[in-house]
């Protein structure tokens, strides 16, 4: 009887922290709040065999900005995303552009899109995998699935993948930060 006593003594604590460390993924996915307030993450950018880096930001009002480092023929460039339009700086040049008159499989357009869908929450499914929370969801112009992969303890950005354009961005560990 003693010795069941011991075992359940030193038993019911390890199940306890156990389960409790569970708690992060134990309820339903939800997004992180920060989502909602201005961010930037400094990212690497594939499509296809072409690599681009930048900072990705998303500004009081709600628009996105790329902010391309590199390559040096991109460094520089500035894209701003808006509803219904982009507007492109560089080198001294400014324009302004329907987002439709992009090219859907333009590296920022794809990158401003899934933004856009993830930090709205709109169609948007969570699921655990690991250490990341997984959003999945559709680009708005063409249906194309995405899937954004989150740090589950600290909620911030890990990648982003746009399986059927070829393209993937990674973001920098602890990158992101408030502005």
């Amino acid at each position: 009887m003693m010795r069941l006593r011991w075992r359940l003594w030193v038993c019911l604590p390890i199940l306890f922290f156990a389960l409790s460390g569970c708690g992060a993924k134990g309820g339903p996915p939800r997004l992180p709040e920060w989502l909602e307030q201005p961010f930037h993450a400094k990212a690497v950018l594939q499509y296809d065999d072409f690599v681009a880096e930048g900072l990705l930001s998303r500004e009081e009002d709600g628009s996105f900005l790329l902010e391309f480092d590199a390559p040096e023929v991109l460094k520089g460039m500035i894209m701003r995303f808006e509803t219904g339009q982009v507007t492109i700086e560089y080198r001294g040049l400014t324009g302004n552009y329907r987002t439709d008159s992009i090219p859907q499989a333009a590296m920022g357009n794809l990158l401003a899109q899934a933004s856009q869908r993830l930090c709205s929450g709109e169609e948007i499914d969570l699921e655990w995998e690991e250490s990341a929370l997984l959003a999945k969801g559709r680009l708005q112009r063409d249906g194309a699935p995405f899937v954004w992969a989150l740090d589950a303890p600290t909620g911030t950005l890990q990648s982003l993948s746009v399986p059927s354009h070829s393209f993937r961005a990674d973001f920098s560990d602890g990158a992101l930060s408030s502005r």
